[in-house]
């Protein structure tokens, strides 16, 4: 990985949709996004009632795609990359949810 990137404190352009798009899923789970939204994504313990580690942590629900396009849809990645984030990164207002996000992109380098 290229230091510059963290001597310049730059986030990589795919970090940086990534980064867009987890702040999109932090206003939805805050309801912060428009009513439209309200049922945008579903969470694992909205498709069944077992107990499972995912339902526990209120993990959304990644439904089946067919096709390498359907995997780029904003309703699959944005789960996809909102349960892959550390939880106490997820915790605070949005603005310290910002900083930390960006704290942890920026440690991937």
């Amino acid at each position: 990985m290229n230091p510059l990137f963290k001597t310049l404190n730059i986030i990589r352009l795919h970090d940086l949709v990534s980064y867009h798009i987890v702040i999109v899923m932090y206003r939805y789970k805050n309801r912060i996004l428009p009513l439209v939204f309200n049922n945008f994504f579903t969470e694992v313990s909205e498709v069944h009632q077992y107990n499972t580690r995912s339902a526990a942590k209120q993990f959304h629900y990644l439904p089946k795609v067919r096709t390498n396009y359907g995997k780029f849809n904003e309703r699959i990645q944005a789960p996809m990359i909102w349960n892959a984030i550390n939880e106490q990164v997820k915790i605070g207002s949005l603005p310290k949810f910002k900083l930390r996000l960006r704290a942890q992109y920026l440690s991937l380098y």
